[in-house]
């Protein structure tokens, strides 16, 4: 069994074989490297994570301000707080995916 680079700088692997007098070469697969995904679909998924970062923190606070209200009989101020509280959590969220995403970028 044996391995060489080809011009593409893959990996090609061959098997010889001797057997009288002749000489059977066997090609093998060849180990292309993987390929990594365009810059495009970088800025796709981090603008999902920015979604993300900033829709679910608000959607809870409301979703709790709600529950508040309903439990209490307070009826707009829980949701006016939930709703403060889901946006202060969604700017230290987004700040904290952004610098994430800033320093995991593609070349």
């Amino acid at each position: 069994m044996g391995a060489f680079m080809n011009s593409k700088n893959t990996k090609s692997q061959f098997t010889i074989e001797i057997k009288e007098n002749t000489t059977h070469i066997t090609p093998g697969h060849t180990a292309e490297k993987p390929k990594q995904p365009s810059v495009s679909w970088f800025f796709i998924g981090s603008a999902g994570q920015i979604g993300f970062a900033i829709l679910v923190p608000l959607l809870l606070g409301i979703a709790i301000g709600i529950f508040i209200d309903s439990k209490l009989a307070t009826k707009p101020t829980g949701v006016l707080v939930g709703m403060c509280i889901g946006i202060i959590l969604s700017v230290i969220n987004l700040v904290r995916t952004v610098k994430e995403i800033i320093h995991s970028q593609p070349n």
